[in-house]
């Protein structure tokens, strides 16, 4: 989709080409001296006009063209998979019910709830925001290559922690979706790792009892370290261990600007920023103020996503094949999810879900 002032000014050029062919074509043909030479002319345009599109057909279509040679050169395929990218999974009604959040799904339209798996097998559970969400195909795909099952749930722009009441206009019953979650997580003594996911600029954004939802940032940040401190105490109470990804990286452009329409094309710079050419504002000093909350868990490991889409210093919507990473400007694509997952088990975080026993600080 073309940028709106592009829209805008093309819709502008419409109508001055509409009015021009109304005064210098329409008419003089209508209301102009009518002679044999107007009628000749016009006959021949028609059959000029009719002579490119036979030919066009019959050569189906022309052979220099663009599309054509992308055709020829195999990258249709590659076009339609990128759009399939774009498109997301539902959630499966059945999990709903397991986990009690029947009512919920009624009432939201974007709680979360993903069991394409047998409820015995599974040991690993997502939970959190829509970014914790796009987490959830390929981490499912790779976990079932080790035989082990995987759950997601969750709530668009809710972060995974009990006391949070949501966004200040948006899903304002968060904690009631988390209490539930967290009492599924708690009694299922086969789920033993779990892993929280949110995007850390969603904080300021949030409500929490006993300051006004106006309250200055470490306000927040203080409230939000308390609730942090709770949740991972119970979960590792209950034996679990603990992941915690927070980092995906906020693009300043949407995905669909970065798929290529011919291998020709040339990638926006907006499709491999720098740091600093990421929506700055929404990831700072929000990252800074989560690894000082998540520092003194060494009891936790802390998976920062951002490092492994990135490569000298710009980051990366698509993979080196010109594949979607990401479907918009932050959610993860299905592929993107399958290289996160994979990547995942190389970093250090990856024995908790082999299996590997662990005691103390994460080793």
């Amino acid at each position: 989709m073309p940028a709106w002032k592009v829209r805008l000014a093309l819709l502008a050029l419409s109508f001055v080409l509409a009015w021009l062919t109304y005064v210098f074509v329409e008419k003089p043909i209508r209301f102009g001296q009518t002679g044999n030479i107007r009628i000749a002319a016009l006959a021949a345009s028609l059959a000029l006009v009719g002579c490119a599109g036979y030919y066009t057909y019959a050569h189906g279509g022309l052979p220099n063209r663009s599309a054509n040679r992308a055709l020829e050169e195999g990258f249709q395929e590659k076009l339609q998979f990128n759009q399939q990218q774009l498109t997301w999974f539902g959630p499966d009604p059945a999990c709903f019910q397991l986990t009690g959040l029947e009512e919920e799904r009624k009432n939201q339209q974007e709680v979360f709830c993903s069991l394409k798996d047998d409820l015995d097998s599974v040991q690993v559970a997502i939970i959190g925001d829509s970014t914790a969400n796009a987490l959830y195909p390929g981490f499912r795909k790779v976990l079932n290559e080790r035989g082990i099952g995987l759950i997601n749930l969750g709530n668009a722009k809710c972060g995974p922690y009990r006391g949070l009441q949501g966004t200040v206009d948006w899903n304002k019953d968060c904690d009631q979706i988390d209490r539930k979650i967290y009492d599924f997580l708690l009694a299922n003594s086969r789920i033993k790792t779990v892993i929280l996911g949110m995007v850390a600029w969603d904080v300021p954004d949030m409500r929490f009892d006993g300051i006004p939802d106006n309250a200055p940032l470490q306000a927040k940040f203080a409230m939000f370290d308390a609730l942090v401190n709770r949740d991972i105490a119970a979960l590792r109470a209950a034996g679990k261990n603990v992941v915690i990804t927070y980092d995906t990286p906020p693009f300043a452009t949407d995905a669909r600007v970065c798929i290529p329409r011919s291998p020709r094309d040339k990638l926006p710079a907006a499709c491999t920023p720098t740091e600093d050419q990421l929506r700055s504002k929404e990831r700072e000093p929000f990252v800074s103020m989560w690894k000082a909350i998540l520092a003194k868990h060494k009891d936790v490991c802390i998976f920062e996503q951002s490092p492994y889409l990135k490569t000298n210093g710009r980051f990366h919507m698509l993979n080196s094949d010109g594949i979607l990473l990401f479907r918009d400007d932050h959610h993860l694509t299905y592929v993107g999810s399958e290289y996160i997952a994979r990547k995942f088990f190389e970093s250090p975080c990856g024995p908790a879900i082999e299996g590997l026993a662990r005691t103390g600080e994460w080793k």
